[in-house]
């Protein structure tokens, strides 16, 4: 996790900021889906290895569902572009997160272009187009150290992982309940 590109930026304020709330409880980060590889920490979701409720297998067949079209949309990202096969561990992090946001705008251009009209009606279709907005990043460099060690223990609370998830699990059930 301390080599992880996406954890680093998130503990140095480098992402886009989140802010949701499930279940009655605000959250002020994103999350990932994974799976018992993974250690306890308030930004992955992990699935739950033997469901003993309803609820909880709601949950898990949900997960497992998001992580399968996940697995299936990197599928087609490797059939359209031949770079995204190959191996990646000699690249440096920030070239390889340019390529993979080059090659998903790629595939949205593709896919828009291919689209008839009143196919896949997308928000943005009716958005308004408002004026960009300018976030200052400015700050001391004692001010960004104290901010990357809040976030380094908001990300490892255990408490907030558990609470995510069994929130989660209620929003879920609550939304969709016996259907599938």
């Amino acid at each position: 996790m301390n080599r992880s590109y996406i954890f680093r930026k998130l503990i140095n304020g480098k992402t886009p900021p989140v802010n949701f709330e499930v279940n009655g409880h605000a959250y002020d980060m994103g999350y990932y889906l994974g799976d018992g590889i993974y250690p306890q920490i308030a930004t992955i979701v992990m699935a739950i290895k033997q469901p003993d409720s309803p609820k909880k297998y709601k949950f898990s067949s949900m997960q497992e569902g998001a992580r399968k079209d996940v697995e299936r949309g990197f599928g087609v990202l490797q059939q359209q572009f031949a770079i995204v096969k190959q191996p990646a561990r000699m690249w440096n992090p920030d070239v390889l997160a340019y390529i993979m946001k080059t090659v998903i705008i790629l595939h949205n251009m593709i896919v828009e272009d291919e689209r008839l009209p009143g196919d896949w009606p997308h928000e943005y279709d009716s958005r308004s187009r408002s004026a960009p907005v300018n976030i200052s990043r400015v700050g001391t460099e004692e001010l960004s150290r104290m901010r990357a060690a809040h976030r380094r223990h908001a990300i490892h609370n255990k408490e907030t992982h558990f609470r995510l998830r069994q929130d989660l699990i209620e929003h879920i059930w609550s939304n969709f309940g016996d259907n599938y």
